[in-house]
């Protein structure tokens, strides 16, 4: 075919599988390849003012149009395709100075858009950070209860979160994205109940049925149930159940 990306060998790959830590050489030495999918980053992302926060496992690979709405899906923010957001991270240029990825192309700007920018693009490597900007209009009227400490991006209507990279580890993908672990309330929940704990289980009940690729068309698809290994006595309710534990699994370190 036309596929001109590196292969890389089974041997590698399999050495690779085994490990919980791999070094900056090595995760570089992915991004080319057609296995850089399975390089999946653990992401510990926090919404500035409510101090909510979510721990996601997403491909390294995913584009930033996707990764907003796995955010947005996170978080319950009500999805609004017409929403604008940004991510910003630091320049490879000059580490002081930030770039700045938008939603869409806007007239005079230089800037890239999320639909051609992958994860691996901005925050390549553990311990990397950048800052996700969402002009949610559903947290105007929630944001005007919370403290006078909230960002002024939060007070005029938007949400703000601040995203660590944990984690980069080279797994099969499967139940991914997933969200394991996470705390709180984002301001924008309409679902919200305060003094309950966060179920995860509300968050990964949607990606298990939503795509995340490249192809905006095919996203639009449900994405085909997992296959698991289950005694034929065993039911749904039995299937559903292991399914979600599936889910709430970190992926070994």
């Amino acid at each position: 075919g036309n596929n001109t990306e590196p292969c890389m060998s089974s041997g590698i790959a399999a050495s690779l599988e085994h490990r919980s830590v791999l070094s900056h050489e090595e995760i570089a030495s992915l991004f080319d390849t057609r296995q850089a999918f399975r390089l999946l980053y653990q992401l510990h992302v926090t919404e500035e003012g409510s101090g909510a926060w979510r721990r996601v496992i997403v491909s390294g690979t995913v584009l930033l149009n996707n990764l907003h709405t796995i955010l947005t899906i996170a978080f319950r923010v009500p999805e609004d395709d017409n929403q604008e957001y940004s991510f910003s991270y630091p320049s490879k240029d000059d580490p002081t100075a930030s770039e700045t990825v938008l939603s869409k192309k806007k007239r005079g700007s230089t800037s890239r858009v999320s639909s051609k920018v992958k994860l691996h693009d901005i925050a390549p490597f553990p311990d990397d950070t950048f800052e996700y900007d969402h002009a949610s209009s559903s947290s105007s009227s929630s944001s005007s209860s919370s403290s006078s400490s909230s960002s002024s991006s939060s007070s005029s209507g938007g949400l703000h979160f601040d995203v660590e990279v944990e984690r980069v580890l080279f797994r099969d993908l499967r139940a991914v994205p997933r969200c394991f672990e996470g705390e709180g309330y984002c301001t924008a929940d309409p679902r919200k109940k305060p003094g309950t704990p966060f179920n995860v289980d509300s968050v990964n009940s949607v990606y298990m049925t939503r795509r995340f690729g490249a192809n905006a068309s095919l996203n639009k698809r449900d994405k085909a149930p997992m296959a698991l290994w289950m005694h034929e006595s065993e039911g749904m309710d039995a299937y559903y159940s292991t399914l979600f534990r599936v889910y709430r699994d970190p992926i070994d370190s």
